[in-house]
């Protein structure tokens, strides 16, 4: 496993790091837990503060989305609550999902099976999908990604 990523040459400590995650990935569970009880810790507990501390950073990292996602939707509300995005013509939003849907193969297969059968998506799809877009940090308000 290599742990410290774009050295070219041998690095003692990359090569100790490296060793020390191997020897560590090929233990099995009882092994483990025979490890931590020699060292007079408590299984039990430790799962249990790993536990607490995987959900702290999990909360931590949610709340900081919510956060940015309160301060976008308030900057949204300030200057009007529409984005750049829908005064652009049909075929100015049809070419932003283009270029998004290039990189995107099971969003280009939806919109290719929907061409096929028929039905184009209208105006406002087309703006929605812009503005989900927009919500999830794709792409900025003006059709460039992010």
């Amino acid at each position: 496993m290599d742990c410290l990523k774009g050295k070219n040459t041998p690095d003692p400590l990359q090569n100790f790091i490296n060793a020390s995650v191997d020897d560590f990935l090929s233990l099995t569970d009882a092994e483990i837990l025979k490890e931590v009880r020699d060292g007079e810790e408590d299984p039990e507990e430790l799962a249990a503060e790993m536990q607490r501390l995987a959900q702290q950073a999990i909360m931590e990292h949610g709340r900081g989305r919510f956060a940015r996602a309160r301060a976008q939707l308030a900057s949204r509300k300030l200057s009007g609550g529409a984005s750049r995005l829908t005064n652009l013509s049909l075929a100015e939003k049809e070419r932003v999902i283009g270029q998004f849907s290039a990189n995107d193969p099971r969003l280009r297969g939806r919109l290719t099976l929907a061409a096929r059968m028929g039905h184009g998506a209208s105006e406002q799809e087309i703006d929605g999908v812009l503005e989900d877009l927009i919500e999830l940090g794709v792409i900025d308000e003006a059709g460039n990604p992010q």
